[in-house]
């Protein structure tokens, strides 16, 4: 039963009386901190009841959250008053105060690279993790994208209240302007209209943040046309394509806003609107290389010759592309830019000569020094070579090994006979890193964009492996089938997929590989930054000379190949302007679609972009936006004044 009203009114007012004596205790106890240990309680002033502070022993178990303690010198007191269940009157108690050690602070760990000096001798690490790009706001907007799209797969799931601050901290970093009422109710986020939006949004920030550092103003098109052209999978791309309910397939080139082929044509080319008029810049070099590749191409079949010059237009191939693609001219880049810088080219490519007039070249003769040097008896280099054409090459064609200085001679007579070509001689890499006894070599992607003049690359942060199908050997020089990784040459012979389908690995299984007979190595720490610095050098080394006129709207898409020797070297072998589209194991079907989509969210979406206001268009998009795992590594706006004075142009 209830007491009476008076005694509880008596009661309360016993109560305030007993809360504001505690409180005022409170106050004194913090009033003393100054106090080495606490001593006997002071008056609050109140004649008629005291309270004693006391000192505290060390909490032994983790505290509430309404009471959190508060360290200060060797006393732990409290933060806020105690409240009135803790302490009673008269009842208080004195008590050892024991002192509160601070937790050893830990010591910063050593820098990456002096760790790798000391337990991993046979690694050599040239480019620091991050880029001199990595604050740059595209990448800055690349991360937080990413961060933002995690989140929006796990707050579907999980309502939280920790993923609903994330969410609205990370969209008030991408000023997506989200209602923080419609964040805070969890039925916001089953709605898939409602992640259409948000979509479309973060979309819209991707865009006008990429247009806005390449100096870009967008105007809506509506409707788009593109055209796709025979060769490399052409099915693919349309069906990356067909994902952007906003663009429209035709078969004229003359009507087409994006023109997709698998080479480059000139007259396609030449139609884009220069925003650079000079072109004493340009090499000479770079126009014969165009007609020399020109000539080796098939002509494009379309219905329409007459292409319109004032017609808003991009296409997939960069003029001057050659500077990457042709063996030849990727090698003598590389080798200015690294001399410029004081390093050794060899050490980041093999050993290479350019032949032009057979035997009788001066830089045959180099060879000839370097080859006997090798001969020696006391050299423990077997001497094998490779030969490959030093333009117009891909897929393995017109590649050759030879172990005999008889067979090297016959091997470049016979090819300058046939054939009016240079040749690259290149040391083999006798000693490779082997995947269960096999050889096999790295693919993987960079990103070209032209956009006002204003070059960016980029490099994709993933790849695979493609590997050999019989045990590496040198007993054989002849056999293709364990010497050259490509598709082209593997796919011909019967064991093409008998260890892995379609010959083909994810990083991740060489991460495992490693970790199971290499431990003290790691792919993604220790050898993928290579491969990302040898791109980011390769599009440095070409500085001024992809996109020589400064084209209004063209980018590409380049195929790397890396080696890896036994010590864990990471070489650049070449780059392909048309890289291999076609889908033939598990691992292209899940990287190769999503390379596609991620290069045209950069370098074509934000010029064509999906009219937003259209309401038509939420039935036709995909809730699911990927990830962008493009990183960008070029910017001739930032690189380029460093790069004019090198004078490698």
């Amino acid at each position: 039963r209830r007491p009476p009203r008076s005694t509880r009114k008596e009661s309360s007012a016993a109560s305030d009386v007993y809360k504001r004596q505690v409180h005022g205790a409170s106050i004194i106890a913090h009033y003393s901190l100054s106090k080495k240990y606490l001593g006997e309680c002071q008056s609050t002033g109140n004649s008629d009841t005291s309270v004693r502070i006391c000192k505290l022993d060390t909490p032994q178990k983790q505290e509430s959250p309404q009471r959190k303690l508060k360290t200060a010198g060797n006393l732990v007191i409290p933060r806020k008053p105690l409240h009135t269940r803790h302490i009673r009157p008269g009842n208080a108690e004195k008590r050892e105060v024991k002192p509160v050690t601070e937790p050893d602070k830990k010591k910063p760990p050593p820098q990456r690279a002096k760790v790798l000096e000391k337990k991993k001798p046979g690694i050599r690490i040239w480019h620091e993790e991050d880029t001199h790009l990595h604050n740059h706001p595209i990448n800055r907007l690349f991360r937080l994208v990413n961060s933002f799209l995690v989140v929006c797969a796990k707050i579907k799931n999980e309502c939280t209240p920790e993923l609903q601050r994330e969410f609205i901290k990370l969209s008030n970093k991408l000023e997506l302007n989200i209602p923080r009422r419609q964040v805070t109710n969890p039925e916001f986020f089953k709605a898939k209209e409602n992640i259409i939006a948000v979509k479309d949004k973060l979309l819209r920030v991707l865009y006008n943040t990429l247009n806005k550092d390449n100096e870009y103003s967008f105007e809506l098109i509506r409707m788009p046309k593109y055209f796709v052209g025979n060769g490399n999978n052409p099915m693919l791309v349309k069906s990356v394509l067909k994902q952007r309910w906003w663009w429209v397939a035709t078969e004229f080139i003359d009507s087409a806003n994006l023109v997709w082929t698998q080479w480059k044509k000139n007259k396609i080319v030449n139609l884009m609107p220069m925003i650079k008029k000079d072109d004493s810049s340009i090499s000479t070099a770079t126009s014969t290389e165009v007609t020399q590749e020109s000539d080796a191409k098939k002509k494009l079949q379309s219905k329409s010759n007459d292409l319109k010059p004032s017609f808003l237009r991009l296409c997939n191939h960069l003029e001057g592309n050659v500077h990457l693609g042709n063996k030849k001219a990727m090698f003598y880049n590389l080798k200015i830019y690294y001399e410029s810088i004081g390093k050794d080219p060899f050490e980041f490519i093999p050993l290479t000569f350019h032949i032009k007039e057979g035997v009788g070249d001066r830089e045959y003769e180099s060879f000839l020094e370097v080859y006997r040097k090798l001969e020696k008896p006391d050299s423990q280099s077997e001497n094998v070579w490779i030969i490959k054409p030093g333009e117009n090459s891909n897929r393995g064609k017109g590649i050759t090994l030879a172990k005999t200085l008889k067979d090297i001679e016959k091997a470049l007579t016979d090819s300058i006979k046939e054939k009016s070509r240079t040749y690259i001689l290149q040391k083999y890499i006798e000693r490779p890193l082997l995947f269960n006894k096999r050889k096999f070599d790295i693919r993987c992607y960079g990103l070209l964009t032209a956009v006002n003049g204003h070059v960016k690359g980029y490099f994709y942060k993933e790849g695979y492996l493609r590997t050999a199908s019989k045990d590496f050997s040198l007993k054989s020089t002849s056999s293709k089938i364990v010497h050259l990784t490509n598709e082209a040459v593997q796919i011909k012979f019967d064991d093409f997929g008998k260890f892995e389908p379609g010959n083909k690995l994810a990083y991740a299984d060489l991460q495992r590989y490693l970790k199971l007979h290499h431990p003290h190595v790691d792919f993604f720490a220790d050898l993928l930054p290579q491969v990302r610095g040898l791109v980011m050098d390769s599009f440095r080394a070409t500085h001024g000379k992809l996109d020589p006129r400064g084209r209004q709207l063209t980018f590409e898409v380049f195929g790397y190949d890396f080696m890896i020797d036994s010590e864990f070297h990471v070489y650049l072998i070449e780059a392909n302007v048309n890289p291999c589209l076609e889908i033939t194991s598990p691992v292209t079907a899940r990287i190769i679609p999503a390379m596609l989509d991620n290069s045209l969210r950069i370098a074509v979406d934000p010029i064509f972009q999906p009219p937003f206001d259209f309401c038509c268009s939420k039935k036709n998009m995909n809730e699911v936006l990927p990830e962008i795992k493009y990183e960008l590594v070029y910017d001739s706006l930032i690189d380029g004044e460093e790069l004019e004075q090198l004078n490698i142009q």
